[in-house]
């Protein structure tokens, strides 16, 4: 309940080590989920107030640690896609989130951005990236939702990041048919 992080490394059977992640601390805010996908990556941390932080587990340079609103309810999952590149988030709501890393795609120092935004008729249940990635001039990832309708969706997204439009938008503007988007599969 105190929003504070731990990096707990396992020696042996009777040894462990427990390094307090001061740097990523969030006071008052309960830790809901978190995912890493290497340890040589920054790592996810989601709250019960919708935030997402993204950190390390060294205290770098100021700025290091950044803490983008995600979400409006608590976080619920997020799993990163089979290349790293993309994390996958939602909440206690009817959407799905696709943020992309720095250094995905053509732009390394643009910092996270959501690429998309995966709307569905009922509060999302689950979510799952199939382990196998795509091939080709132009691959793909493939992830799964379903919401508590009992819909399952199969999703295929781009798998470069740079594949997505710059701006994100809210759905007022319409999209040429040639960009890229995440599709379902009925």
């Amino acid at each position: 309940m105190d929003g504070s992080l731990g990096l707990l490394e396992v020696h042996d059977a009777c040894t462990m080590h427990r390094t307090e992640l001061e740097h990523c601390y969030r006071k008052d805010v309960s830790v809901i989920h978190i995912a890493w996908y290497s340890e040589d990556r920054p790592f996810a941390v989601g709250y019960a107030d919708g935030k997402l932080l993204i950190g390390t587990k060294e205290p770098l340079e100021k700025g290091a640690v950044v803490i983008i609103d995600a979400h409006k309810e608590s976080i619920t999952s997020m799993k990163w896609d089979p290349t790293g590149q993309m994390l996958l988030t939602c909440a206690k709501e009817d959407v799905v989130k696709l943020w992309s890393s720095p250094g995905s795609g053509s732009n390394p120092g643009a910092g996270w951005r959501c690429l998309q935004s995966l709307p569905h008729p009922a509060q999302v249940n689950g979510v799952a990236w199939c382990g196998l990635t795509g091939h080709g001039a132009k691959p793909l990832n493939m992830l799964a939702t379903c919401c508590q309708t009992g819909l399952v969706s199969v999703w295929t997204v781009p798998q470069d990041a740079s594949a997505f439009p710059e701006s994100t938008s809210s759905g007022s503007e319409p999209r040429r048919d040639n960009e890229p988007k995440a599709k379902r599969k009925v």
